[in-house]
C-alpha cells in the first residue's frame, strides 16, 4: 500500500489514498494517522468495507472498544459474510472488557 500512497492523488477527499495511509500508518504503529485516515476514507465513502475493518482495528490498539464496535458493526451491515469483517469480530471477542 505505500507504493499505492506515491501513485494515488493526495487528497483528504481520495478515500483509496486515504485507506492506503491508514493501512501504511497502522502497520508502522502510527495508530493516531491511521484513525484518521481510515475516517476519512470512511466519510467519503461508506461503503468502504476494508476502512471499516482497518479503523476498528486500530481503535482497539488504541483502546477504544465501543468505537471499534460501532466501526466492526458498521462493516457488517455492508458485508457479514466478508471474511475481514470476521476476522475482525474473532479479534474483538479476544479483546479483554474495558
Amino acid at each position: 500500500y505505500s507504493l499505492c500512497l506515491c501513485n494515488e492523488k493526495r487528497s483528504d477527499y481520495n478515500s483509496y489514498y486515504q485507506y492506503a495511509l491508514g493501512y501504511t500508518s497502522g502497520s508502522l504503529k502510527d495508530y493516531r494517522t491511521a484513525r484518521e485516515a481510515y475516517r476519512r476514507a470512511i466519510q467519503n465513502n461508506r461503503r468502504k468495507v476494508n476502512a471499516y475493518v482497518g479503523f476498528a482495528t486500530v481503535l482497539l490498539r488504541l483502546g477504544e472498544k465501543n468505537n471499534a464496535l460501532w466501526a466492526y458493526r458498521e462493516a457488517a451491515k455492508i458485508d457479514h459474510e466478508n471474511p475481514l469483517v470476521t476476522e475482525l469480530r474473532n479479534k474483538m471477542q479476544n479483546q479483554p472488557n474495558q
